[in-house]
């Protein structure tokens, strides 16, 4: 799920591919020759490259030059038919379209980072709680691809590239309940309360839903091996929204960040994250006793969703 390329390939294969950008993998030839016949048919389109296994902002380019990855990834970038390399799996290359028509808060590029608790594989629990609104340090425009401070939303790459991100961190991160507000303030929704209730948090939650569902055979696959360590996992789910609110989904995170950083994240992460030990507990209690997991009292502001 936190492979990026896996991740595309688990969507696909459950016909959900609509839930991320247009996307393609490089390592897959059809993918691959898919990728250049419609980005030579659109030449002015706007593409990102990501390498699948990083995180953090990590390995993205903006808008790169078509020709440039057309010497990279084909046999022959002259021929008309595109024929693609063989690539090695630590080689592969993700492709997305880039949302050309992002929401703006202040002028600025957001993307919401939301929490997932996986806290048991068999059976399969999983809960979910409100993250940080995220917003870009320079104001968005179309151009200046290059800058992470205007396209990446990604805090470690504002920190980065920001020698005075500190001064103005508290404005980068919202809760989404100030994101709602934002939105009725400025007629995007007639009711801020109800959309974050009715609509937006119901469309992260189904996004996770169909990630970890699609991903569970593997899961149970991988933990019937022997060295399977993991009793729990705290991800992360990052999405944008266009201008029309619709949600996109980027990426599955493995180990979020949880630093306590001044504003939303210091006033919400410590209680967060001592309800999920409470809520582990509670679920190994259950496992241990009835040999399920029935009702959970220790989650309050986590939400069980599976």
């Amino acid at each position: 799920m936190t492979d990026k390329a896996h991740l595309h390939g688990l969507l696909r294969g459950i016909g959900r591919a609509d839930l991320q950008p247009e996307t393609y993998t490089l390592r897959d030839a059809k993918e691959c020759r898919e990728f250049f016949v419609r980005a030579r048919a659109e030449r002015g389109a706007v593409w990102v490259t990501k390498e699948p296994g990083a995180s953090q902002g990590a390995g993205i380019v903006i808008n790169p030059k078509l020709g440039e990855l057309e010497e990279k990834y084909l046999k022959d970038p002259a021929a008309a038919e595109p024929v693609c390399v063989g690539l090695e799996e630590d080689e592969d290359v993700v492709v997305q379209r880039y949302i050309m028509n992002p929401l703006l808060l202040n002028k600025k590029k957001m993307e919401i980072r939301s929490y997932w608790l996986l806290a048991s594989v068999d059976p399969l629990v999983v809960f979910y709680h409100d993250g940080t609104v995220r917003l870009t340090t320079s104001d968005y425009n179309q151009g200046d691809w290059d800058n992470p401070l205007i396209h990446i939303t990604n805090t470690a790459q504002q920190k980065k590239a920001d020698p005075n991100y500190y001064d103005t961190q508290t404005e980068r991160k919202w809760t989404l309940a100030q994101l709602a507000a934002y939105l009725e303030d400025h007629k995007k929704v007639p009711h801020g309360a109800s959309y974050l209730s009715r609509t937006l948090r119901p469309q992260l939650i189904d996004i996770i839903r169909t990630v970890v569902q699609a991903a569970h055979p593997l899961l149970l696959r991988e933990k019937s091996k022997s060295g399977w360590d993991g009793r729990f996992e705290l991800l992360g789910m990052d999405v944008i929204l266009d201008d029309q609110l619709k949600v996109w989904l980027t990426e599955i995170q493995m180990g979020p960040g949880i630093s306590r950083d001044p504003g939303v994240k210091q006033q919400t992460l410590p209680a967060m994250l001592e309800e999920l030990t409470s809520i582990m507990l509670e679920v190994d209690q259950h496992m241990l006793k009835f040999g399920h997991v029935k009702d959970v009292n220790a989650a309050v502001t986590w939400e069980r969703v599976i």
